[in-house]
């Protein structure tokens, strides 16, 4: 069953749908430092409503006018409140270098993030972090088997 959702800002809109555990949100407009814990709040509450394992964050069609840190403060807000899903950034070229340091910032925290350039790369990315976050959720780990010691690979 397909979700969806939309908000409206001063400066941008973002628009949103959930399909096999996979959410998909694309922001369009000016992203200024203000609209940016806008949108990352009203993300956090929808990420949590509909319980996705992943998600395609699309800033393509939108002027982002906010730092890397800015964008972790707004963030940060709300790491624990939704925004923990691993997101895939889908960004343009000259996007790549903002959303590359906020990554890197996120990744600090342990939240996980990943700037690509390509609808097909962002949405294969996410679809491998759905099915870890689906085992993790389940209580198991990713195609991992017990040893007496450590954990290691499967070998099938």
């Amino acid at each position: 069953m397909n979700r969806t959702g939309a908000w409206t800002y001063a400066t941008a809109t973002a628009h949103a749908v959930v399909s096999d555990g996979i959410s998909t949100v694309a922001i369009s407009g000016i992203v200024t430092p203000a609209v940016a814990c806008q949108v990352l709040a009203d993300n956090a509450r929808w990420l949590r409503q509909t319980r996705a394992m992943a998600q395609v964050a699309s800033y393509q069609f939108s002027n982002v006018a906010v730092t890397s840190d800015a964008l972790l403060s707004s963030a940060a807000a709300h790491a624990n409140d939704g925004l923990d899903v691993p997101t895939a950034l889908l960004v343009m070229q000259d996007q790549f270098d903002l959303f590359d340091g906020y990554s890197s910032l996120m990744a600090r925290r342990g939240i996980c993030r990943a700037p690509l350039l390509e609808w097909g790369p962002a949405l294969s990315w996410a679809q491998r972090q759905a099915a870890v976050m689906e085992q993790m959720r389940a209580g198991s780990r990713p195609a991992e088997v017990r040893t007496g010691v450590a954990w290691r690979p499967d070998p099938r």
